[in-house]
């Protein structure tokens, strides 16, 4: 089994990369500035005994974001069988005070990238069995990092908070339209 944790260096995403290795899972570590975090981490999982890689993208560039899902496979040698969307920006502004920028760089890290990753994912994940009894049993699984704003809603972090209910948006669509083969769900921690 093999996992992609974007953002993984710090935090969240490094509690989850733990976690999968702990339970079988080689892993593709996601950073953008986090380096020796990242190299931190790297060394904690191949000391689990898993295979483990680092892949350095800025998902403010479309171009950084494509292809990761492809790097992934390469450096771990087969197909991705999770992904966790949980790479994100988090910057203070207000209906009053939001500028385009700061929306560009939300929609862009926090919605985007996560749709491309999850479009990339979908092509390579590996196709649903099915057991003795007939059951489909799926081999993919796409994580969603939102936020408890989603359900939650405050006039603080205008623009994470709509990148954010737009990435649980995609995550109801992409479980309808992945489906059997891919497992879509979405996590809102806060």
């Amino acid at each position: 089994m093999k996992a992609l944790v974007t953002g993984a260096a710090k935090r969240l995403g490094r509690s989850m990369a733990i976690y999968l290795a702990r339970r079988g899972f080689d892993i593709a570590i996601h950073y953008h500035s986090s380096e020796k975090e990242a190299e931190s981490l790297y060394y904690e999982i191949k000391d689990m005994g898993r295979k483990c890689s680092l892949l350095k993208a800025n998902f403010l560039d479309e171009v950084q974001v494509r292809g990761l899902v492809k790097r992934a496979i390469n450096m771990l040698g087969g197909p991705i069988n999770c992904l966790i969307n949980n790479a994100s920006i988090f910057e203070y502004d207000t209906i009053k005070c939001a500028t385009r920028e700061g929306w560009d760089r939300h929609m862009e890290s926090n919605l985007r990238a996560p749709f491309v990753l999850s479009q990339e994912f979908a092509i390579q994940a590996p196709k649903v069995f099915f057991d003795r009894k007939k059951e489909a049993k799926s081999q993919a699984l796409i994580i969603n990092v939102v936020d408890q704003r989603v359900r939650n809603l405050t006039t603080d972090f205008t623009s994470y908070s709509l990148a954010k209910m737009g990435l649980w948006t995609l995550t109801e669509i992409s479980a309808m339209s992945l489906a059997p083969d891919v497992r879509v769900n979405a996590i809102g921690p806060g």
